[in-house]
């Protein structure tokens, strides 16, 4: 990571001495004109360096498509900058004041559209790991369900009634209201006994197939409300 990220500066270094070694054999007089064009072109340079070393600082998996947006506004501001250098002396009658806050407006909509990525970036990120918190503790459920029908194996109603509720959380929607955070826990709680209860010798079937049949209650009873919450 961190040698990407000194290549990556190396690049940006050399760009930036040969964008102003060109202004400086290339620019004559140096006026106001060249000093805004030689110092816009050098911002959108760092800005464009410094969004790499965020990313590189703060990685998302998956996330390619927003990382590779975040650069979309500075190349915009540069070709605003090369249009504005252009264009605008002619349309401002070269007024000084006018043309430095054309490109202080210019390079400000940049950094906000810049921001605007990355609270959206994080917060897309905040989402994805939720979701994924959720289905790994679904298939947690699931695999500890799984274990249940083992250890149950020699008692047929109780290792059937194991495989209907793995197979009801299995096919759940991992994703639920917080509204549900207390009767998930309830169906976590009660799995964990019946596991207990299916590998300690000498427990009554009746004992575990009623505590099984409150979890079939309470997973249907969640699957129910969180497909109303949506």
């Amino acid at each position: 990571m961190m040698k990407n990220t000194t290549f990556m500066g190396i690049i940006h270094g050399i760009l930036a001495l040969l964008f102003s070694f060109v202004m400086i054999i290339a620019w004559m007089p140096k006026d106001f004109q060249f000093w805004c064009l030689l110092i816009s072109v050098l911002l959108c340079i760092g800005n464009s360096y410094a969004l790499i070393c965020y990313l590189e600082r703060r990685p998302v998996h998956n996330s390619s498509p927003m990382d590779r947006a975040l650069f979309i506004p500075v190349a915009a501001e540069f070709l605003a900058v090369l249009y504005i250098t252009w264009k605008l002396p002619v349309l401002v009658h070269y007024s000084c004041n006018k043309y430095l806050a054309v490109h202080v407006v210019a390079f400000a909509v940049s950094i906000l559209v810049q921001l605007l990525l990355i609270r959206a970036r994080s917060e897309n990120t905040a989402q994805e790991q939720y979701i994924f918190q959720k289905r790994w503790k679904r298939d947690e459920s699931v695999s500890q369900w799984e274990k249940i029908r083992t250890a149950l194996s020699g008692r047929s109603e109780c290792a059937a009634l194991a495989k209907k509720i793995k197979e009801e959380i299995q096919y759940s929607d991992p994703v639920s209201s917080e509204l549900l955070a207390d009767l998930e826990e309830k169906i976590r709680t009660i799995t964990d006994e019946v596991l207990e209860l299916a590998e300690k010798p000498g427990t009554s079937e009746s004992e575990i197939l009623r505590r099984q049949q409150q979890v079939l209650a309470l997973v249907h009873e969640r699957n129910d409300k969180c497909a109303r919450l949506k």
